[in-house]
């Protein structure tokens, strides 16, 4: 489940697509390193920007209880619009 507490700041959203890597089975999804990221960054041609998000567990706590919760480390273009 995701929750998004405002609207993407993209000018064109339903343009937005998702690339993901998988082994040759095709049974599981392959992570990107940031140098691959950076290496395709730099030599992107064909798409108008490009961002990455990996998925990671917190722990959110109040003080006396903690719960763990999924979230994303992503890249700075993902919630810029330049």
């Amino acid at each position: 489940m995701a929750i998004i507490l405002r609207p993407l700041p993209y000018a064109h959203p339903e343009r937005v697509v998702e690339l993901a890597d998988s082994s040759p089975q095709g049974t599981e999804e392959l992570t990107v390193t940031y140098p691959e990221f950076q290496f395709s960054h730099e030599r992107n041609s064909v798409f108008e920007s490009l961002a990455v998000f990996t998925p990671v567990g917190f722990n959110l706590s109040t003080g006396r209880e903690a719960e763990r919760v999924n979230g994303l480390h992503v890249s700075s273009s993902v919630v810029s619009n330049k």
